[in-house]
């Protein structure tokens, strides 16, 4: 059985809910199957700046209302070079919920309810990583190559056999 190998960013302008949330997350990947690397940032442009946070991540919990460059702001920049980082907006605010959908938020968390609602969201995140996120590392005529198990869209019975063995 693989372990789930997850990078996630916390966006925050605010020091102590960049922590309280990065302590939340922390604290349900203890008790799960999961190698994880939290990195907190104090704002969208803090995010952006480095071209390499656009892939790096598989989930970002977004503060919506933040100084010099919002989170809604940042999840369009993020869209436009990563369709498959889960975003998960955490916000004082309900204003901006159905923006939320522009930008295939997976969840809206209101910060009085984090510790009511960030458990039931990281569940719902690993169950879908768990396979579809994942990697896996298949030889090829060519040598090896590491793929998305979402891109696998078909295989003979031979290779499924294969396939199971691996992932067991």
């Amino acid at each position: 059985r693989m372990s789930l190998k997850l990078n996630i960013a916390v966006c925050d302008d605010e020091k102590y809910y960049r922590q309280h949330i990065k302590k939340l997350i922390d604290a349900y990947l203890k008790t799960e199957d999961v190698i994880y690397r939290i990195e907190v940032f104090s704002d969208g442009i803090d995010f952006c700046k480095d071209e390499r946070n656009y892939t790096a991540y598989d989930i970002i919990f977004l503060d919506i209302e933040m100084q010099r460059m919002n989170g809604m702001e940042t999840a369009y920049e993020i869209r436009k070079k990563n369709q498959d980082m889960d975003i998960v907006f955490i916000t004082v605010m309900s204003d901006y919920v159905f923006d939320g959908y522009k930008v295939s938020a997976v969840r809206y968390i209101l910060k009085e309810e984090l510790e009511k609602l960030l458990p039931e969201c990281m569940s719902v995140l690993l169950k879908k990583r768990q396979y579809f996120g994942q990697k896996i590392l298949l030889e090829f005529v060519g040598g090896e190559r590491e793929i998305l198990l979402k891109e696998i869209y078909y295989m003979s019975e031979e290779e499924s056999k294969h396939f199971l063995e691996i992932i067991k």
